[in-house]
């Protein structure tokens, strides 16, 4: 995650870099022993990965009347 409108070339570097650091086997393992599951993927595809994400809680608290207090 990265605050809004931050430049496109500054997400592409980060991203690569914190992918590279998910596939580290001593990171990965030490992920996996936590429970932890990576899905090293795109700023694209982790952008449409939170809209699911948002569209299906907002569903689910709809539907349940749920409301933040």
């Amino acid at each position: 995650m990265a605050p809004a409108n931050t430049p496109k070339e500054i997400v592409s570097k980060l991203n690569a870099e914190i992918n590279r650091i998910l596939t580290l086997p001593d990171v990965k393992t030490r992920l996996d022993e936590l429970g932890t599951r990576t899905n090293p993927m795109s700023p694209e595809k982790l952008n449409e990965f939170m809209q699911s994400k948002i569209e299906k809680y907002q569903r689910v608290a709809k539907e349940n009347n749920l409301t933040l207090e």
